[in-house]
């Protein structure tokens, strides 16, 4: 079985908001006065947009809680039928039910025995580093 790894890169790059800032900075670095702040999550979210437009191939998205907490990453793949794979941190809310509740909330709730962290490599699941955790 071959297996295909695709990793976007922009080519524009993340400018911290002190930089944007200070426009006389921006200035002296080339950095043109449209260029606006952005979260790298909201850089993520472009590029997805961006490459599906373009017709590049995926299956779907993986990413970090840095990535997973941006709802709006997580509804736009919903809502155009794109499979991911997130992590979100305790502070982010899910649906259960029909009412949200905060991941943290959830993780309190379960017990602390039952639990094992599993791994493997990238040739097995194209992910380098995996955490799962199953209950018994």
């Amino acid at each position: 079985m071959a297996w295909t790894a695709y990793e976007l890169r922009s080519y524009s790059s993340h400018v911290p908001k002190e930089w944007i800032d200070d426009r006389k900075r921006c200035e002296e670095a080339g950095i043109p006065k449209t260029v606006e702040f952005q979260t790298k999550p909201q850089m993520a979210l472009e590029m997805i947009q961006e490459a599906t437009i373009a017709g590049v191939p995926y299956k779907w998205v993986t990413g970090d809680c840095v990535y997973g907490d941006y709802t709006e990453i997580r509804m736009w793949l919903e809502q155009n039928n794109k499979c991911y794979v997130m992590s979100v941190s305790g502070k982010a809310y899910v649906w259960r039910g029909y009412k949200q509740i905060s991941v943290g909330s959830i993780l309190k709730s379960l017990p602390e025995q039952g639990w094992f962290e599993a791994r493997t490599d990238w040739r097995e699941l194209h992910v380098n580093y995996i955490h799962i955790r199953y209950k018994d």
